[in-house]
């Protein structure tokens, strides 16, 4: 096993110099920096971990809480966390995958943060949930010096990395308007508002009046909305996810509806589907194991006790059109 020794001996410098190099601690000349991390990468150097766990008083291990298995933990989120897991190993960190310790905890009777706490983690990652709400969670984890992040959370006082999901519609929304068509309509639910707001927004710069179609997120309620949808002579339509503009496509389709002659049909999530539906689905796509590593840089630098950079640590990612056959 390759030892701080080793790496001093092979950079020309001293131990110390090689610690605080590798913690990115102290002051160390760039130069320096770069010849001792180039040493310990052809050394194949790997921090011990326990060893780095009783210096701290934390474990090196980021836990994520996910509610349960199925519903909304999909392939969307599976990217999430395996960007998580990939930045993490890089730092000489690990992963760990909680599902449904939330239900056992309220089985019990117990605190589940309380729980979570007491494994000293390096950093807690959390999706959003009803039973941990954002803001009173993020403040008892501070007080208890546990680094976190949530996921996709809209409060302004709580860290977190988002999409972008109002720009994107807006964009999407304009690029629909570029390209000829003048009656946009949306599909999906109302009371989720950062992807209906973006609509509104993208039709109040148009100067043109909402086409809405309001609903719950299934894809059968997609799918019997299409008459509903055809009654207001659209030319296009913005749907709020993947899995209803599929729902809404068969409704189409059976209809006798031809997309994207008649009307061009936009999802959202870029999920694998939408490149198998008939026609493929021109979609909103999420940066999902970009976000999942940009959380993991965030638990990576709270765990070593860096400063917040300006602005604070929450981020925002912008969301790209995959465009297939159906526009």
């Amino acid at each position: 096993m390759t030892r701080l020794k080793d790496i001093a001996e092979v950079a020309g410098v001293s131990i110390r110099t090689v610690g605080r190099a590798l913690k990115g601690e102290g002051y160390v000349e760039a130069g320096v920096r770069e010849r001792v991390l180039g040493a310990a990468r052809s050394l194949d150097y790997r921090p011990h971990r326990l060893a780095r766990s009783l210096r701290t008083g934390r474990s090196q291990e980021v836990l994520v809480l996910a509610g349960g298995i199925g519903g909304q933990y999909d392939e969307l989120h599976i990217a999430k966390i395996a960007g998580m897991e990939r930045t993490l190993r890089a730092a000489g960190m690990s992963l760990g995958l909680l599902f449904g310790i939330e239900s056992e905890a309220r089985r019990a009777g117990r605190d589940v943060l309380d729980e979570l706490i007491a494994r000293r983690p390096a950093g807690l990652a959390l999706f959003a949930s009803p039973t941990l709400p954002a803001t009173a969670t993020a403040r008892r984890l501070d007080q208890a010096r546990v680094p976190y992040v949530f996921f996709d959370t809209r409060e302004s006082d709580v860290d977190t990395v988002r999409h972008d999901r109002s720009g994107g519609i807006r964009e999407s929304v304009r690029w629909l308007a570029g390209r000829g068509h003048q009656r946009i309509a949306y599909v999906g639910p109302t009371d989720e508002r950062s992807r209906l707001d973006g609509y509104l927004e993208a039709l109040k710069t148009l100067g043109r009046e909402p086409l809405i179609v309001p609903g719950s997120a299934d894809w059968e309620t997609a799918r019997a909305a299409a008459p509903a949808l055809m009654a207001l002579k659209p030319d296009a339509v913005q749907v709020y996810s993947d899995i209803l503009a599929l729902g809404l496509l068969a409704g189409l389709h059976e209809m006798g509806v031809r997309v994207p002659k008649d009307i061009a049909v936009v999802g959202f999530d870029d999920r694998f589907a939408a490149s198998l539906s008939y026609p493929p689905l021109t979609t909103l796509q999420q940066s999902n194991e970009a976000m999942g590593a940009a959380a993991a840089a965030i638990l990576i630098a709270k765990s070593r006790d860096e400063v917040a950079p300006p602005g604070g640590w929450s981020r925002t990612l912008p969301m790209s059109l995959v465009i297939r056959a159906s526009t």
